[in-house]
Order: C-alpha cells, then structure tokens, then sequence
C-alpha cells in the first residue's frame, strides 16, 4: 500500500514541479521508490528476522540509498548535459522528491522497528511511537487554529500564510512540546 501511494504521490507531485525543476519521469519515481522500500530491503539483507532489525539499522540503510539516489542523479544529469538547460534545477527537484516523498516516510514507517517483534513492551512502544508522530501536530494544528482565531491579534506572516497569527504559533509550539511528555 505504502509503495503504491509513493509512486502515486511522486508522479503527482513530479508534475507540480515548475518544467525547469521536473526531473525525468522514470527517474523520479525510481529513486522516490528506491528509497520508500528500503526498511524492506532491510529485512532482506536480515532474511525476514525481524528481532535483529532495528531503526538505527534501517536509517543508516534509508540515508545510504538516499545518497545513492543523489548520486543516480548526478550521473544521469551529466550523461544527459548538452549545455545550461536548468540541470542544477532538475537534480534539485529529484533530491525534493525523493527526501519528501522516499525518506519521510521511510522514517515513519521505520518506527514500528523499535525492538524485535516478539517483545509486546518493544511493540506497543513502537505502536505509540508512530501514533505520537501524527497526533501530536495534528493535535498542535489543531490548538493553533483555535488560539489563533480566539486570541489572535498579529499576524505571523500575511503574505505567505494570510490567517495564522503570532499567539496561535506560540500555543502551537508550546503544544508540540508538552505533548509527547505525557504518553511516556
């Protein structure tokens, strides 16, 4: 599921790009999904044994294909160079997608290797790790939004984003701080 949303989101996003940042269509959704899967390429490399799979294990693993990634790039940017036609552009916009859409969620998904899977304290530990990284800004958002309209009297930033203001972005911050230190 998480492969076919990847490749979904990449060729969307790949077509957002302005033309001078729009990396090759292949390339992007290949490095993009090179990077997506590499927690599973990591229990291959461990033969399906989950209690020797840890998160340490499948960062090092995700930045390693990362850069590998980088490096494709590279390469197919200058196999491909016949002048200054935007290539610094398009390697740019690879590396965006492949970290927005390949490495964040490589990482989210990562947390549910907190400790072998026979150990319930290291799977429920896991459990809430990863409900912790969407609940809390959820949660933050959400405060923002109502300190904001309630006691909002500056404006943060007008032109970039026209209704947040400065006193939602404080309860939003003081929010993200204090509330992961009540679930542990």
């Amino acid at each position: 599921m998480i492969g076919v949303i990847g490749f979904l989101a990449a060729v969307e996003l790949r077509g957002l790009l302005p033309a001078t940042l729009r990396p090759h269509r292949v390339l992007s959704v290949l490095c993009v999904m090179m990077v997506l899967v590499s927690p599973w390429l990591v229990l291959c490399a461990y033969r399906f044994d989950p209690g020797d799979v840890t998160i340490s294990i499948t960062c090092k693993w995700s930045m390693c294909l990362f850069a590998a990634v980088v490096g494709l790039g590279f390469l197919y940017e200058m196999v491909t160079f016949h002048g200054p036609n935007g290539a610094i552009g398009r390697l740019c916009g690879l590396i965006f997608l492949a970290a927005y859409l390949g490495l964040l969620p490589c990482f989210l998904t990562s947390l549910r290797w907190l400790g072998p899977f026979e150990d319930h304290s290291a799977w429920a530990r896991s459990t809430a790790a990863l409900i912790l990284c969407i609940f809390t800004p959820k949660v933050g958002d959400i405060a923002a939004y109502f300190s904001g309209r309630a006691l909002g009297q500056h404006l943060l930033s007008p032109v970039l984003s026209p209704k947040k203001t400065i006193e939602g972005a404080m309860v939003e911050s003081l929010v993200q701080h204090f509330l992961p230190l009540s679930f542990s």
